[in-house]
């Protein structure tokens, strides 16, 4: 018979988020064929981090057991030995469930583990079955005044950065009101399709481009200073800026705060 245990939680390596991701998406991964490369990675990440996804594996020990072939002899003969595998897992989230016992596995049965292996007369099945009992715990949730401190500080940031970045274009629109000024037979916004195609001088070709430069540099500034604030949110704040701004921090980050 198997016994109840203390539980305990083990870390667990990051490929296990991708199982996760795909529920989350309303995908199964039966009918979906596992997905590899660094775009999918990058996307089931990606997916952890928008939903602060927190996931442990409850520490189970091995559900496995038989004969290792690959184990040889100093005589280079193959020799079968008895070996134990942990091929069945249990996740959570542990943010909210908290293991507190479960159901003994093959480090309470050194017949099967050293011996007999499995199937056997004990257990019909080349696994033996895991059980977990699991607590509810509160989901976290961000105080409003937290919350309001929180949007506050966001808001004045992307406040900043709007009225920097519609100063800079104006600033800019005026330089080239100004270079567009000295070519007064060129037409710059051609009304008729002959004009269409008139190349601009090249004094107005090397500010426009010097133009989108320098509005390329801000934004990437600008995003780092949105990504440095998200980079010190605790995952109730980042969930409480998803809610409030209804996207995420990572899409915060990437086109900014809605008007």
């Amino acid at each position: 018979m198997m016994r109840m245990r203390q539980c305990h939680q083990r870390a667990i390596s990051e490929e296990h988020v991708q199982w996760l991701s795909f529920f989350h998406q309303g995908l199964s991964p039966r009918r979906n064929k596992w997905r590899s490369g660094k775009s999918s990675t990058s996307m089931q990440k990606n997916t952890a981090y928008d939903h602060c996804i927190r996931i442990s594996r409850v520490g189970t020990g091995p559900t496995h057991a038989g004969l290792d072939r690959e184990v040889k002899s100093s005589s280079e003969k193959q020799v079968a030995s008895m070996s134990t595998w942990s091929l069945d897992h249990i996740l959570h989230t542990s943010e909210r469930f908290r293991p507190v016992a479960m159901w003994s596995t093959l480090e309470d049965d050194l017949e099967t583990a050293q011996r007999t292996g499995l199937p056997n007369k004990k257990f019909p099945s080349d696994h033996i079955p895991l059980g977990v009992v699991l607590a509810s715990l509160p989901p976290p949730v961000l105080s409003n005044s937290a919350t309001d401190k929180l949007v506050a500080w966001m808001t004045q940031l992307w406040k900043c950065q709007s009225e920097y970045y519609e100063q800079l274009q104006s600033d800019l629109d005026l330089q080239l009101s100004s270079i567009k000024a000295r070519y007064p037979d060129v037409h710059l916004s051609p009304s008729s399709k002959q004009k269409k195609h008139q190349k601009p001088p090249q004094e107005v070709m090397d500010f426009m481009r010097q133009r989108r430069i320098r509005f390329k540099e801000v934004n990437s500034v600008q995003q780092k200073e949105r990504q440095d604030l998200v980079d010190r949110l605790s995952d109730m704040e980042r969930l409480a800026l998803q809610n409030y701004f209804e996207c995420t921090a990572r899409e915060w980050v990437e086109r900014g705060q809605k008007q």
